[in-house]
């Protein structure tokens, strides 16, 4: 039986390769498994009443021909190129006061936690900057990408993902660190924790510098059968 993550997963990759299309996109067929890893980390990490609770948004989008992967960038514009969502937002379902209060709730609560993540376990920090303040036009940061994301989910959601995070505090855990964790063992790491020492023992790797003191350099060099630093000239 297909679990409610897999399902989460088909939909929202039917839904990239959609936008992909209508975008004239490189061919993204390449990514599916990265995708596919990336998603199943975050959403394994949520409770079985959020993630269904998702599964239900994804379907209702889709029989209403609705692709949330396309509102989800569209509803970034608001964040990042106000200018541009002002021209094009009324294509989009308005969002109430209630949600947007929920959304920037649950983004702000899940960025405190990723930066105390960070902290905790620096090198592995992907290197996307947390803030939308610090957005770039290469690179959108993890507060404008959650949000934007937050904005296609139903109310119900929502308010299950944010009893989810608060649970999880209750027990002294972040659903954040959860779901990094939960993406390092997808490369074999058996914890965060590992990770971070792998990470920095790697950086810690002493580079022996070559010797070539024995050497000319030069491309002039008299010595016979010599193309420059092959010679033992000083």
């Amino acid at each position: 039986m297909i679990s409610t993550v897999q399902r989460i997963v088909d939909l929202e990759w039917n839904m990239l390769l959609q936008s992909a299309r209508m975008e004239g996109a490189a061919d993204v067929e390449g990514d599916k498994k990265i995708f596919s890893d990336m998603r199943s980390a975050q959403f394994s990490a949520w409770s079985d009443k959020s993630a269904e609770s998702y599964l239900t948004d994804l379907n209702i989008a889709a029989a209403g021909n609705r692709n949330l992967i396309i509102e989800k960038n569209i509803r970034a514009m608001r964040i990042y190129d106000p200018g541009q969502y002002e021209e094009i937002k009324d294509i989009l379902e308005p969002i109430s006061e209630k949600k947007d209060a929920l959304v920037t709730e649950i983004s702000d609560i899940l960025i405190a936690q990723m930066e105390q993540c960070y902290k905790k376990y620096p090198n592995v920090s992907t290197g996307q900057q947390l803030r939308s303040s610090e957005d770039t036009d290469e690179m959108m940061s993890v507060e404008t990408h959650q949000k934007a994301e937050f904005m296609t989910y139903s109310e119900e959601t929502l308010e299950l993902l944010l009893a989810d995070i608060k649970e999880l505090e209750g027990r002294g855990e972040s659903l954040a660190e959860n779901i990094l964790d939960n993406s390092i063992r997808i490369y074999g790491f058996e914890s965060l924790a590992a990770a971070d020492k792998a990470i920095e023992e790697k950086k810690n790797e002493v580079y022996v510098t070559p010797d070539f003191s024995g050497c000319c350099g030069t491309d002039g060099c008299p010595e016979d059968g010599c193309s420059g630093g092959s010679c033992t000239i000083r």
